[in-house]
């Protein structure tokens, strides 16, 4: 940390005037002694604070635990977690940034937004760190610049999954599907005995495209996605028209006016046995057991349409920590991101919050993760419409977002859903430029 915090302060308070948008927009590596890229092996570094910025409040105790580690191996380096709430954090970033105040280490967003960071000079390159060489290309391809440097190690994998309530199944005698079919059985038999089939929200758009993300990969699976990157599809496709299928066909299972409830009130319906199913990003698993503590809950994969079909799950890097390329303590801070990089601090992260690392061969106690684990590692699919159609000009996932409500309130149809989809992406998506 090169300022002081009232200092930092006083530079925020001055600048901050708009609050910004929270993303949600979903073997191991090297211990952290192997491979300091400045040669400076754990004991060398003496009195240094190492400040780390993030948008996570909440995981400040489970880091502080995660540090103590790290701080066993480097005796010389202490960290200091600073976070902000998550709607402030972005605009926090930017100010600290370009007042020079900022801290050693941020977490910074993945995709198109962390990208606009380190184009613009900011993030210390750290592709040669020796952890990093275990990563999935597809998450290393989430922080790299556009001079395909990577910046950043990833932090955590997101999938979007639909949950069930074990004890509302078990409870009125309902099998857990395992193909689409099965699971629109399931959901006519929930509505006909009187319960809500599916704890959907729809206020905010984006939580439509979560949906899509969970259910889609069923109707269109990774060949599709590689067809569509290397530009030798589009949205046209029947795929993607099956995918957008299953968003109709589903609809008669939500609740009344659904586009009016949000996610805390659909969430609330889960967690409470009032509604069967619940679609979303594996983030809320947490959120529904401070809810309900004894909520058994299970995952349904996005479904093939019959049994000989398989099972996928669509899955994203959500954010990575980054060291910042002026930090006057960067080695240190390179020493952290191997840490980070480390099998240990991927065990460490899963044990502690309960979520998915992208470190290979990471293992959860919890079974609900373990079987998330089990199905990333099965059938991972990219998340189409967060990975590489966010951030453009238009922005194609607000618009299919958009596109998708005014589908539900009845403005438009399936087709025009579409058609919105392929004109935003034809005008500026770089596989269709050719």
């Amino acid at each position: 940390m090169r300022t002081t915090r009232n200092a930092l302060w006083t530079t925020l308070i001055a600048s901050l005037v708009l609050v910004a948008a929270c993303g949600q927009d979903d073997g191991g590596g090297s211990t952290a002694t192997e491979g300091n890229d400045a040669g400076q092996e754990a004991g060398e570094f003496e009195d240094v604070t190492l400040e780390v910025y993030s948008w996570r409040p909440e995981d400040a105790e489970g880091y502080r635990a995660i540090f103590d580690q790290f701080e066993e191996l480097h005796p010389g380096i202490t960290v200091e977690f600073s976070p902000f709430s998550s709607t402030d954090y972005d605009q926090i970033l930017q100010s600290a940034l370009q007042s020079g105040s900022g801290p050693d280490i941020v977490q910074m967003r993945s995709y198109a937004r962390g990208r606009q960071i380190a184009d613009q000079g900011y993030l210390e390159p750290v592709g040669d760190l020796d952890g990093l060489g275990t990563f999935d290309d597809e998450y290393l391809d989430a922080v790299r610049g556009s001079d395909g440097e990577v910046y950043g190690v990833p932090l955590a994998l997101n999938a979007a999954v639909t949950l069930y309530n074990v004890d509302v199944f078990d409870e009125h005698g309902v099998d857990v599907p395992t193909t689409w079919p099965e699971l629109l059985d399931a959901a006519e038999e929930f509505e006909s005995a009187g319960v809500t089939p599916v704890a959907q929200a729809g206020d905010a758009a984006y939580l439509l495209s979560l949906t899509h993300a969970a259910l889609a990969p069923g109707a269109y699976g990774p060949d599709f996605i590689d067809q569509i990157r290397a530009g030798e599809t589009d949205f046209t496709a029947p795929e993607f028209e099956a995918s957008i299928q299953r968003m109709v066909d589903l609809e008669p299972y939500f609740p009344p006016n659904f586009v009016g409830i949000s996610d805390d009130e659909a969430r609330g319906m889960f967690a409470m046995g009032e509604a069967a199913m619940y679609i979303n990003g594996d983030y809320r698993i947490a959120p529904l057991r401070e809810l309900n503590p004894d909520l058994e809950m299970g995952i349904i994969p996005a479904l093939p349409d019959s049994s000989s079909g398989e099972v996928k799950v669509s899955t994203w890097v959500d954010g990575a920590y980054a060291a910042l390329a002026d930090s006057e303590n960067v080695e240190a801070a390179r020493a952290l991101l191997e840490f980070m990089s480390s099998q240990e601090f991927g065990q460490a992260f899963t044990e502690q919050f309960a979520r998915t690392s992208p470190v290979p061969g990471t293992q959860a106690e919890d079974e609900l993760i373990q079987s998330l684990i089990d199905l990333s590692d099965q059938g991972a699919v990219p998340t189409l419409f967060h990975i590489d159609l966010a951030g453009g000009q238009p922005d194609t996932k607000e618009e299919f977002e958009n596109a998708l409500q005014g589908m539900y309130v009845g403005a438009i149809d399936a087709d025009e859903v579409i058609e919105t989809v392929q004109t935003s992406a034809a005008t500026w998506y770089e596989p269709f430029q050719q």
